[in-house]
């Protein structure tokens, strides 16, 4: 764990905490300061919740989850006689897990085909056309999925699980953009775009240059999509996993 201090004289402190681990931990942070309490700030999305603490003459131990690569602000700055806060746990349930026929459209430009559609998801590397094995660039990955009217009643919020994303994921749910995701976990809050019945989804991949570079040094290669001063990757340089890896569910948490 790594983590900076700041204080705000009598308007209280301000901790940074930043896991980063490869994994999610929990963590419980003994902080040096008591009769304040301690709310989480999402530097992601902006929002304030607040977490579970137990408070001692000195200190206050926040308890947290924290995810791979993670890094929050915890602020002080609200007095409190209470000793103790517990937050309820949250209980998730897979509502979809099985989806139809994905269909990819591929950023035009880049040697790829137009569109296709495939049963399952896996990387552009593991692909024999080369246009697909080769692609760097955006595609977008669409599909559709249901949910039933009980299924949004019974649950507080509608979460979208990406699995693993080479690179970077921006997700819109019946043509709202909800978010950009960058790390793991690729899960996104969707509650405010969903509806009861059938559900659009799509998906913009968008993965790194190198794949392409190293297409394009391949032999018998007429038409270079890239230009570069002097070759950074060889032909037999090995290729990055890349596009929606998956697997990709809808979860319900209550």
């Amino acid at each position: 764990m790594r983590f900076v201090h700041r204080t705000l004289g009598e308007e209280g402190d301000i901790y940074w905490l930043s896991n980063p681990a490869p994994e999610s931990i929990t963590v419980n942070a003994s902080l040096r300061i008591t009769g304040h309490r301690p709310m989480l700030y999402n530097p992601e999305d902006g929002k304030i919740s607040p977490v579970s603490y137990r408070m001692s003459p000195e200190r206050t131990l926040v308890k947290l989850d924290m995810k791979p690569n993670d890094a929050v602000f915890i602020v002080f700055t609200e007095k409190t006689d209470m000793a103790s806060f517990q937050l309820p746990e949250a209980t998730r349930t897979t509502l979809v897990s099985q989806f139809l026929a994905w269909k990819i459209a591929f950023q035009a430009g880049r040697g790829a085909p137009v569109t296709v559609q495939t049963d399952t998801l896996k990387s552009y590397t593991a692909s024999t056309t080369p246009g697909i094995r080769y692609f760097s660039g955006t595609a977008a990955y669409t599909n559709t999925f249901t949910l039933g009217k009980s299924q949004l009643k019974d649950n507080r919020r509608i979460l979208l699980e990406l699995g693993d994303v080479k690179n970077l994921a921006e997700v819109y749910v019946n043509g709202q953009k909800i978010t950009t995701l960058w790390k793991h976990p690729f899960t996104a809050d969707i509650t405010q775009a969903v509806k009861a019945g059938k559900n659009q989804l799509e998906v913009r991949v968008t993965n790194l240059w190198p794949n392409r570079l190293i297409g394009d040094e391949q032999p018998g290669v007429d038409r270079r999509i890239t230009y570069v001063q002097m070759p950074f990757y060889q032909a037999n340089a090995p290729l990055l996993p890349s596009g929606l890896l998956g697997p990709v569910s809808i979860v319900g948490e209550e």
